[in-house]
């Protein structure tokens, strides 16, 4: 998959719950900014599904919102592992701040 991106990156693990009214699951994020990020998740979810996710920070609070699930990797892309890449479709203001500052460098957690 090339690099279409238009927002930077932050390569940051935090456990995240998703669901889709029908399954529920957990992962991690690999990366997120400020309109999606990669969940590591095994299963992964068909592309364009709509899915809840919630995200648990470290300081004991979570952020919710919703996404599309953007794009799905099943093993076939080596430099990521398997889950799904989300869009968000609704996420409140400040929230991926709240994110990132659970970390001293977002680029190392």
């Amino acid at each position: 998959m090339g690099d279409r991106r238009r927002l930077r990156r932050f390569q940051c693990k935090v456990r995240v719950r998703w669901s889709d009214g029908e399954i529920v699951s957990e992962g991690h994020t690999w990366d997120v900014s400020s309109d999606g990020g990669f969940i590591c998740s095994n299963p992964v979810m068909p592309a364009n599904r709509t899915v809840d996710l919630e995200f648990f920070l470290a300081t004991g609070s979570s952020v919710r919102c919703r996404g599309r699930v953007a794009w799905v990797n099943r093993g076939q892309l080596e430099s990521y592992p398997p889950g799904f890449g989300v869009e968000f479709l609704s996420l409140e203001s400040g929230a991926i701040e709240r994110i990132l500052d659970c970390y001293d460098d977002a680029d190392l957690c």
